[in-house]
């Protein structure tokens, strides 16, 4: 091992930085072309370095639990040497004492063989749990450069961070096989205000303390280094480049989703400390409250997060074009998502806007807010839990027909506890429409030169709180006992409300925009699909990875959601019309999607049973195309079954489905029907491929009944064998009470169809 360190007189300034007087002052473009040969520079070169284990002690369990890296080995990347420097120096500048500091370190490759849950203590259910493996690689440089103007840590003085990890893989493994995000980049240069505060710990934000300035942070592309074609010229992958392949072939791995994010964005945060206060507290909104505005809950069963853990957050607004920041050399915020590997397809999405195009039915009172992503509180802990609570809105509680909003699940084995690693997280929402989107290809292919139509997609989300427990489980695969990750999850989301942060309207929504010019010469922003979702999620099972795919297995999953079939315009937008109504030209009521003018039903559903997934990877090859590239799914589900008591009983709905119309009387009250199929039981099974193209997206699918097996006999229906039979009841509730009106089997057979998506 070489080491080469080098100190410089500078170095006593380090201990003098509090009087600026005793030092030569620095500006802003002086600091940076200081050397290290102003100050320190360290260069330490390795061979290989390699750790037994390094752990995490979390003292919320009076340190009996630990999260470990164990088996841990790093070395140059083709067994090369890692060289790493360290430049810092200290200066005076027109605030106080400047510091710079730099740092770099060459291309390495980082193996951790073993992801431990340890647990010391007398009453824990497992001493030890393998979570598998992970892995980090680079092939560029991985490179830091901090600039200050006033200390280290600093709310009143601007400070000036690059981060450059570019062309990375990150790798979790499990039976020899790995989930990788290939050229994964984290590369950003910002400017802000980093801190220490009691309440935020470690915090660094583009906005000043009174909130008057915000600077940039701009997601710079990244060169690609791999697979590019010879048509292209500076071939580059996004600023954050999230990029999923799997296998067991590092070189070859198998092709599943790549999401990216470019361009300037601004109002951003990143928060770390270790308060856990917020845990326990879920926000909801009050539908039958005039205001709409989330509230605030504490569920019980978090007490154990009392002295420890981890707490942080990251949030961040999108830039549109004529956003007041952005400088001549800055673009707004592109977002990527579609398939990967060669030959592939995706579709990018700009002009990212909020939910509402003005804030009044003030036509030229334009909402210039920007749209934004709050990835809320997120907490990470180890504990031993029997049960959890977690709180959902009145309309996930109607639709699930539970007795309260605070919902009490168990973990496995209830009981005696389980030893889990807990992550949480409280209050996400990603409130961003689309207004334009346009088809674009993998740099593995010539560019797309032409236009995708003047068209757009929204998929926003309000107030997602989730619990993820992961533990070490095995399972049963084609015969064979494997080792898994167990995982036990709850999630919900929040339909529509006033979101407390930012005072907005804000939805959990799919839709469909059209962005293109009206006769008021601004986008009509028409939309269609699903708005203003409730939903909750529960599953617990276990996660595989097989040769052919990752396989998930729900033990018990329990899915129920309720949402609006809407088609209109959206909040704020202008009535696109001239002379045919009395609202031509005026503004959409900026509450829109509280009201039921757009609406053409709702629908509501509940399906209570257990299942399995198979996600199936798109080949990767140098001849691959669209229609041998693309993304698999195999699932099936099986329907909890009834009592002879709840199949008689007809307000026991079981497993459901429900499409809903309400009649909004004239004095306000509103009058629901239903027209539902109830009592869903037997097997069902789903095949499914998406092929995303050059200017269309296309699902295939395969709705197979009675699955996997062959259709029953009727001597085995009647002798009360209808575990895998399809069975429901179709019912109608035109004044409230349900009412059966037919019952029907599907003893086999498949439904297929084809569903396209080509913009205009």
């Amino acid at each position: 091992m070489k080491k080469i360190t080098k100190l410089k007189l500078l170095t006593v300034c380090i201990f003098l930085a509090q009087h600026s007087h005793a030092l030569e002052r620095l500006n802003d473009s002086s600091l940076s072309t200081v050397t290290g040969q102003d100050g320190i520079s360290i260069t330490h070169e390795v061979s290989k370095v390699t750790v037994d284990q390094v752990n995490w002690i979390d003292y919320s369990n009076t340190g009996s639990m630990k999260l470990g890296l164990h088996t841990v080995e790093v070395k140059g990347l083709d067994n090369s040497s890692i060289k790493s420097t360290l430049d810092f120096d200290v200066g005076k500048t027109d605030r106080g004492a400047g510091i710079r500091i730099q740092a770099s370190i060459s291309p390495f490759q980082a193996t951790v063989e073993k992801l431990m849950l340890l647990c010391g203590a007398a009453d824990c259910t497992t001493a030890s749990q393998n979570l598998g493996s992970l892995s980090l690689s680079t092939i560029s440089p991985l490179q830091v450069y901090l600039q200050t103007s006033a200390g280290l840590f600093n709310r009143d003085e601007i400070a000036h961070l690059d981060f450059q990890l570019q062309n990375a893989s990150i790798g979790y493994g499990l039976n020899g096989q790995s989930l990788t995000l290939k050229d994964f980049n984290f590369n950003f240069s910002a400017d802000g205000y980093l801190y220490l505060d009691q309440n935020e710990g470690i915090a660094l934000t583009t906005k000043s303390k009174d909130g008057q300035t915000d600077h940039l942070v701009n997601l710079m592309p990244v060169t690609d280094l791999t697979d590019v074609d010879s048509s292209r010229t500076g071939a580059k992958n996004p600023g954050v480049n999230i990029d999923l392949r799997y296998g067991s072939d590092p070189s070859n791995q198998k092709n599943i989703i790549r999401m990216g994010a470019s361009g300037a964005v601004t109002n951003g945060k990143v928060f770390f400390n270790a308060n856990q206060t917020g845990l326990a507290e879920f926000n909801s909104v009050n539908h039958a409250s005039a205001n709409l505005i989330e509230t605030t809950k504490t569920a019980a069963g978090y007490e154990f997060a009392g002295a420890g853990g981890l707490h942080f957050g990251v949030s961040a607004d999108f830039t549109r074009k004529g956003n007041a920041l952005l400088g001549v050399n800055d673009n707004p915020t592109t977002l990527e998502i579609g398939h990967t590997g060669h030959g592939s397809y995706a579709v990018e999405f700009s002009n990212l806007s909020p939910l509402t195009i003005r804030n009044s039915t003030v036509v030229s009172d334009l909402n210039t807010r920007n749209a934004y992503i709050d990835f809320g509180d997120i907490y990470i802990n180890t504990a031993q839990v029997k049960s959890l609570s977690f709180i959902v809105n009145e309309n996930v509680k109607k639709v699930l027909g539970a007795a309260s909003t605070d919902l009490k699940y168990d973990m496995v084995p209830a009981d005696k506890g389980q030893n889990v690693a807990l992550i949480a997280i409280r209050g996400m929402d990603f409130q961003a429409i689309a207004r334009k989107a346009r088809f674009i290809s993998d740099n593995s292919i010539a560019e797309i030169t032409s236009s995708s139509g003047e068209w757009g997609i929204g998929l926003p989300i309000f107030n997602l709180n989730a619990n993820l427990a992961l533990f070490s489980q095995n399972y049963s695969y084609n015969n064979t006992t494997k080792f898994g990750l167990g995982y036990n999850l709850a999630m919900s989301t929040e339909g529509y409300g006033i979101d407390k942060k930012t005072n907005a309207p804000s939805t959990t929504s799919i839709i469909i925009v059209d962005g293109a010019k009206g006769l008021h010469n601004e986008e009509v922003n028409y939309y269609a699909g699903l708005r203003n979702i409730d939903s909750y999620l529960k599953s617990d099972g276990v996660i595989g990875f097989e040769n052919d795919g990752i396989y998930i297995k729900a033990d018990n999953l329990l899915f129920a959601a309720k949402a609006e079939i809407a088609i209109g315009q959206l909040p704020g937008s202008l009535y696109n019309c001239q002379n045919d109504s009395n609202k031509c030209g005026q503004v959409v009521p900026i509450d829109n999607f509280a009201r039921k003018d757009d609406v053409l039903s709702s629908i509501a559903f509940k399906l209570d049973g257990k299942g399995e997934l198979f996600i199936i990877p798109g080949m990767n090859s140098s001849t691959a195309t669209p229609d041998t590239n693309f993304l698999s799914l195999n699932a099936n589900f099986e329907f909890n079954p009834l009592t002879t008591a709840e199949k008689n009983n007809q307000s026991v709905l079981g497993s459901y489905v429900s499409f809903i119309t309400d009649d909004v009387k004239s004095n306000g009250s509103v009058t629901s029907t239903s027209v539902n199929l109830n009592k869903m039981q037997g097997h069902v099974g789903l095949e499914s491929a998406i092929h995303v193209k050059k200017d269309t997206v296309v699902l295939d699918n395969k709705i197979n009944f009675n699955h996997p097996t062959t259709a029953l006999t009727k001597a085995q229906i009647d002798a009360g064998n209808v575990g895998r039979v399809f069975r429901a009841e179709m019912a109608m509730s035109p004044s409230g009470s349900m009412q059966k009106v037919a019952e029907f089997a599907i003893t086999g057979g498949a439904m297929r169809s084809t569903f396209g998506i080509t913009p205009r």
